[in-house]
């Protein structure tokens, strides 16, 4: 058996929410810069050879899909954490309410 302290942790729910909003962020921050740069390639591709048009269309596709994996990742671990810390504040406040009856 543990010492119960040492065993202990705790939750530093500023932190938790910092950490959440940094990944709804990030998701935001990867939408708008693949904007632009699709923007700025499509001005530029009626100057392109079939052979590049083709390819970029190409890449594009896998690029989609990966850019779309990573910012689901992105907003569901954010939505996990913000439900880790509910569960967490909610336990706390069970806790709490405990040595008030």
């Amino acid at each position: 058996m543990g010492n119960a302290a040492a065993d202990a942790f705790t939750v530093n729910f500023p932190s938790v929410t910092a950490g959440t909003e940094a990944l709804f962020a990030g998701t935001k921050i990867i939408d708008d810069i693949t904007d632009q740069l699709e923007r700025d390639a499509e001005r530029s591709l009626s100057f392109w050879e079939d052979s590049a048009k083709e390819q970029y269309f190409i890449s594009k596709r896998k690029w989609d899909v990966a850019i779309n994996e990573m910012t689901m990742v992105l907003g569901g671990a954010g939505k996990v954490l913000n439900q880790i810390s509910d569960n967490y504040r909610g336990t706390e406040n069970r806790n709490a309410n405990m040595w008030e009856k």
